[in-house]
């Protein structure tokens, strides 16, 4: 994951020593010495992070005024803070806090962590943005007050510490769960709940590879996860960050940051869930395909509108897939309409559970779909089209009993290409995805085939 980070320090060995470490990690660097010189960097950078080292939470709630700023996630870094000065830097806007000197991997995987969910966000409102385009866009339901926790945790001795300041946190309810009651028999309340996942050093390994089942599992997929650790077992705690937890609780966190956090994921939860939702308030019949429930064609071109003018703006990657079933007309002369309407469903739904919720699905007609991928390179596309081919030669469909194959075509725009002026203009990212599409057709279906200029 790369993007733009916005770096105030007034030591310049710190910023030497941290812009390399983020520019190694393939980030674009820009270092000031002190909030009077971020005004001036405004006009002409738009900024995916701060890291700052402050003195003051002041100094943070500066930086969260300008309104440039605002919505961008801030790592604030102290060389020491006790938990009353780590309750106000988060209280006053810090998206997380680092003691300073920050170890490389747990800067690097922090930042990801708060990249993607500030992606999430950025997605939601760019969707608002696109139904208020279209006239189809109302107020949001308020988020309700009280939420629940579920502690993972197979022995309770192993984490006493942390469930007496849960149990004494009032605004949010816990119940204690092991690892094998999460799925069987499954919970039907599990995609509304927030989960800590408890991490010892006995048992790192089987709680790292527990987060990686309930990401992949449909009930706790889209779940808010937080892995509570000790400091020692901080590697593999930044390991769960990677592996999709959504925030680390550590054992020398006072009960107050520790209410914090938990809230502030579940409501980063909730917002993630209205970008599920297909903006149920915004949404109808003249935007979606009534068969599969997808996005329609007149809805996807004007969000790839918004999308691409965007990675214009920021310089960001947008990758497109388009995606065609081999020979279905045969599925209908031989099954009929309603057989071929089952199949279309079926990998409607195949294709919705395999991508990102920043991801957009849409069918475009008849047996052709497109799923549009922001802040994504061509590289993570083309290993997303090869697993969408493989998921749909797999699907057994009881009403059209013969295998189901489609030619993926894939297009993609990033800094190189908008640098040398290709695709002025979003319709042209289409065309090579269609390009594309059908030198897979005419290398003989069932494959992914990439648009390449040089190709071309």
């Amino acid at each position: 994951m790369s993007g733009k980070v916005l770096l105030i320090d007034p030591i310049a060995t710190n910023r030497i020593s941290l812009g390399s470490i983020l520019r190694a990690a393939h980030y674009q660097i820009h270092a000031v010495s002190g909030l009077s010189e971020v005004s001036s960097l405004l006009d002409d950078a738009l900024f995916d992070a701060v890291i700052i080292s402050l003195n003051s939470p002041l100094d943070l709630v500066k930086l969260k005024a300008m309104p440039a700023l605002s919505n961008v996630p801030v790592i604030a870094s102290q060389h020491a803070a006790d938990d009353v000065a780590r309750l106000a830097l988060l209280h006053a806007g810090a998206s997380d806090i680092l003691t300073a000197p920050a170890a490389r991997k747990v800067l690097l995987t922090g930042l990801r962590s708060l990249l993607r969910a500030r992606n999430a966000s950025a997605e939601l409102q760019l969707r608002e943005d696109t139904n208020r385009a279209l006239g189809f866009h109302e107020a949001a339901p308020p988020f309700q007050s009280k939420s629940a926790a579920i502690v993972v945790c197979n022995d309770p001795k192993s984490c006493p510490g942390l469930l007496a300041k849960l149990q004494s946190i009032r605004n949010l309810s816990f119940s204690l769960r092991s690892d094998k009651q999460l799925f069987d028999p499954p919970q039907k309340q599990q995609s509304n709940s927030c989960f800590i996942l408890c991490l010892t050093e006995k048992t790192a390994r089987q709680a790292l590879n527990i987060l990686v089942e309930m990401r992949a599992h449909s009930a706790t997929r889209h779940a808010a996860v937080i892995v509570a650790a000790p400091h020692s077992c901080a590697d593999a705690a930044m390991d769960a960050l990677d592996l999709g937890a959504n925030d680390v609780l550590f054992d020398s966190y006072g009960t107050e940051e520790i209410s914090f956090r938990i809230s502030a994921q579940i409501q980063h939860k909730k917002t993630n869930d209205r970008l599920r939702a297909t903006l149920q308030a915004g949404l109808n019949a003249a935007v979606t395909d009534s068969l599969t429930g997808l996005y329609n064609r007149r809805y996807t071109l004007t969000h790839l509108s918004h999308l691409f003018d965007k990675s214009l703006r920021s310089g960001t990657e947008l990758s497109l897939i388009m995606v065609d079933l081999d020979h279905f007309k045969r599925v209908n002369d031989q099954y009929g309409h309603a057989a071929g309407d089952a199949v279309l469903c079926a990998v409607a739904n195949t294709l919705k559970g395999a991508i990102r919720a920043s991801d957009l699905l849409a069918r475009l007609g008849g047996e052709e779909f497109v799923v549009i991928l922001p802040d994504t390179p061509a590289d993570k596309a083309q290993g997303l089209a090869q697993r969408l081919c493989g998921l749909i030669r797999n699907l057994r469909i009881k009403a059209a009993p013969r295998q189901i194959t489609a030619s993926i075509g894939l297009s993609a725009i990033g800094p190189d290409r908008l640098r040398t002026g290709s695709n002025p203009h979003f319709e042209h990212l289409l065309h090579e995805a269609d390009k594309a599409l059908y030198a897979a057709k005419s290398k003989g279906r069932d494959q992914v085939s990439y648009f390449t200029p040089q190709a071309a």
